[in-house]
């Protein structure tokens, strides 16, 4: 007989249920906020995956979608070199649902897509303050993979939201041209693959010409020279035209503090609150290389030509032994913590990367 959920592959045909199942789910706090893909749950997707599969979870007796995860293929840098990983994100469920999907289930239906090989493990990110979810997903409960600790990752929100006066600009940093285009790749590219888990950017991606980084325009990239030469590169990516991040709520004390808060937003010269049902304008950070040096002229550029457009904050992130995680929380106004994780089955023989090599992210596609 029939059980209650089936666990399943979705198709272009659960696209609408999927933002439905989104717009229902929203991360609690004293700012309630939800993270849409809209309009196509599956355009959002793409970005920074070579390939994906999103697992649904249907609740048969109300013919709609209760649960979602996804399962990406990322190519990233581990020991130096090029090679394939997959990412677990989007683990989502509706509350009242949420104890009776059974997630050892929908982690068996993961593991029988794992055994086609496409990649030897995982990895995800972990928000801190989602804390039932990581005492339950690092329980070691029967038939769930293990969640290794990696990394410590912050990312953090500087603002935009008025435009300097009398802004310096730097004659050091310049934004994309095409002659430079090749060499600000290579230099990306030679920069990432000293750390673990660094995406595999080409050419042709910075370009437009895959579907690794939608929306994403080259002449958007920041380029830091030094005597004539690429010693670091920073992009700026709107991602609202397929991602948002809306407050849906405030809590009663919030609510009551968001008046005189803005006022002193607004003498700040910081983003204010938004109403509920209003969107957070965030630009992403990506492509970024170069030490700490090289990344404060980067940002500090961006922000200067980027603030005072609308935008709220620019987001970016961060390990915590990165020399440019200092420069970041400096001009950050929020910081947001989380852990990455290896995930991998005890059974099945992996190799995970070396300890001793630093960590590399981008909070742009996780």
């Amino acid at each position: 007989m029939a059980g209650r959920f089936e666990f399943a592959l979705a198709t272009a045909a659960d696209d609408d249920g999927l933002r439905a199942l989104l717009r229902q789910i929203a991360m609690p706090g004293d700012i309630t906020l939800a993270f849409l893909r809209e309009p196509s749950f599956f355009l959002a997707e793409q970005a920074g995956s070579a390939a994906s599969q999103v697992l649904v979870c249907h609740n048969r007796q109300q013919g709609r979608i209760v649960g979602m995860g996804t399962r990406s293929v990322r190519s990233v840098y581990m020991d130096g070199g090029p090679t394939r990983v997959g990412y677990l994100g989007m683990l989502r469920g509706i509350p009242q649902e949420r104890g009776n999907i059974g997630l050892a289930r929908g982690y068996q239906f993961l593991k029988r897509l794992h055994e086609d090989g496409m990649v030897p493990y995982y990895f995800t990110a972990i928000l801190d303050e989602n804390a039932d979810a990581v005492k339950l997903l690092t329980s070691g409960r029967a038939g769930l993979p293990v969640y290794r600790p990696c990394a410590r990752l912050t990312t953090y929100l500087i603002p935009l939201s008025c435009r300097q006066r009398n802004p310096k600009l730097s004659d050091a940093v310049s934004r994309g041209t095409r002659d430079l285009l090749d060499e600000a790749v290579a230099y990306l590219q030679w920069w990432n693959s000293h750390y673990q888990f660094a995406p595999v950017y080409s050419l042709q991606d910075i370009l437009g010409e895959s579907e690794l980084l939608p929306g994403f325009s080259w002449e958007n990239l920041y380029i830091y020279r030094e005597q004539g030469a690429v010693r670091g590169t920073l992009g700026v990516w709107d991602q609202s035209s397929f991602k948002q991040t809306v407050v849906t709520a405030y809590s009663p004390r919030m609510q009551a503090v968001r008046p005189l808060f803005n006022l002193y937003a607004a003498v700040r010269r910081i983003p204010r609150l938004p109403r509920a049902g209003d969107a957070i304008k965030l630009l992403y950070g990506t492509c970024s290389s170069g030490d700490g040096p090289a990344f404060a002229r980067l940002v500090q550029q961006v922000c200067t030509e980027w603030s005072g457009r609308g935008y709220d904050y620019l987001t970016v992130g961060f390990n915590a032994e990165s020399e440019c995680a200092a420069i970041a929380s400096r001009l950050a106004t929020q910081r947001i913590k989380s852990t990455l994780y290896a995930v991998y089955w005890p059974d099945h023989a992996v190799v995970l990367p070396k300890e001793e090599r630093p960590i590399h992210t981008e909070v742009a596609t996780l």
